[in-house]
């Protein structure tokens, strides 16, 4: 673990990780701020943009920095955000 050849079983090494890390919270934040900010999108827009969240979520939930953003992007939204995604939170 921490050598040269250690990977997490994910096929990246320390360096990688971390730097993947760093892209998939940037994406995180993205799409929180894309949502805050497209109230007066069309819903189909919101939508993708939703999924998209919870699909970056979805496959990286183990990530510790992704959770943290995840809780404080949470809190940045409206709740009615979330009721066209219902089907996909409760099939995870």
């Amino acid at each position: 673990m921490g050598g040269d050849g250690g990977d997490g079983g994910d096929g990246l090494n320390e360096k990688e990780s971390k730097s993947y890390s760093v892209f998939v919270v940037d994406a995180c934040k993205g799409f929180f701020r894309s949502l805050e900010l497209g109230i007066t999108r069309p819903i189909a827009d919101k939508l993708q943009d939703t999924l998209r969240l919870l699909t970056v979520w979805f496959n990286n939930g183990e990530m510790e920095d992704l959770n943290v953003e995840m809780e404080k992007g949470l809190e940045s939204v409206s709740v009615d955000t979330w009721l066209f995604v219902i089907p996909q939170l409760i099939a995870r």
